[in-house]
């Protein structure tokens, strides 16, 4: 068992990462926390935003998707949207919504269209 120094949690071995410079072997910080940390560089670097704006959304949004209202069942977090056009970060969507919007392109007609040819065959 170990202590994690980020969230200053008791946990087992298993949980940190091998590192050979540390008298125990284990990294100081959980994996959990390493990935929250690592997710946080990312999403300032790509999107300018906080990790804290992240965790803000995901709190208003009950830790679903904007869109399906569910996890993300890929196990990884869920992405942060944006308009690729003006880059405004819109919210947070599992991967399968976000892949959904990347392939038709933000278009509002499109996406119209795809609805109306989806309702056309729920009534047959």
């Amino acid at each position: 068992m170990k202590i994690c120094i980020k969230c200053k949690t008791e946990k087992s071995d298993e949980e940190f990462n091998f590192n050979v410079k540390n008298s125990d072997f284990l990294q100081s910080w959980c994996r959990a926390c390493k990935m929250l940390r690592h997710h946080g560089y990312e999403i300032r670097r790509k999107f300018g935003v906080t990790i804290q704006w992240f965790e803000n959304i995901l709190k208003r949004q009950n830790g679903v998707c904007a869109i399906c209202k569910k996890q993300c069942t890929s196990g990884r977090n869920l992405a942060v949207d944006h308009d690729h056009k003006t880059n405004k970060v819109r919210g947070l969507l599992c991967i399968k919504c976000n892949n959904g919007l990347g392939a038709f392109e933000d278009d509002i007609e499109l996406l119209q269209r795809a609805m109306e040819y989806l309702k056309s065959w729920a009534s047959k």
